[in-house]
């Protein structure tokens, strides 16, 4: 017999998916099908996740609360199908740019940033592996938990990087789920540069999101 905690947390799902369906369907893209397949394409250290699209009702909950102006530029660290980045490109950004390992969440992610409505900002999605990547011109990193703790500490290291060349404020934002790999948190924690400011949770979710800025 199915626990009643089973039960209810199947319920959720299937009302989140519903939900999250009909936002895609109004603004014009699609991020759940192929949702939970792992990404193809070969990284450094493959500790890639899953494609996990994180529910709209938490990206408007800890993400749509007037914390990006107009000089901002959006990085999405493992993308997928575009779903954050369609999100924050309705908002007037100055550039909303992802990161994809997998060319086929790539061109998916690609597609939906065409056919997005009510589309304020430009948006360009990189393919390749998140520990090789650019990111110059960032002030805003976005980590819907993509990958393990060795690409993650990879990542960090080129961003501090780009700082030390170009100083700027950064601010990164860390989506952690409570079955998180242990390691990510460490590496979150002992940068060095980075410098907590908040935490925010949902008492019936198991995701919590932190926020992080340098300032240098």
């Amino acid at each position: 017999m199915k626990s009643r905690g089973s039960i209810v947390q199947r319920f959720r799902r299937f009302v989140r998916v519903g939900l999250d369906r009909r936002v895609d369907r109004f603004l014009g893209i699609d991020t759940i099908s192929g949702a939970g397949l792992f990404p193809s394409g070969a990284a450094r250290f493959g500790d890639a996740n899953r494609n996990g699209p994180v529910s709209y009702w938490l990206l408007h909950k800890f993400l749509d609360r007037g914390r990006f102006g107009s000089e901002d530029v959006f990085y999405d660290v493992g993308c997928g199908h575009g779903r954050v980045l369609c999100f924050i490109a309705r908002r007037p950004v100055a550039k909303c740019v992802g990161v994809e390992l997998s060319p086929d969440f790539a061109a998916r992610a690609q597609a939906n940033a065409r056919t997005l409505r009510q589309r304020r900002s430009p948006v360009e999605v990189r393919v390749g592996d998140a520990a090789e990547a650019d990111y110059k011109g960032g002030t805003v990193y976005f980590f819907g938990d993509p990958f393990g703790a060795e690409t993650l500490a990879a990542v960090l290291g080129r961003i501090k990087a780009t700082v030390e060349i170009c100083p700027r404020r950064v601010r990164c934002i860390f989506w952690i789920p409570s079955y998180v790999d242990p390691g990510v948190e460490h590496v979150i924690r002992s940068t060095g540069w980075l410098k907590f400011l908040e935490k925010r949770h949902l008492f019936y979710s198991p995701i919590r999101v932190e926020y992080w800025e340098c300032t240098d």
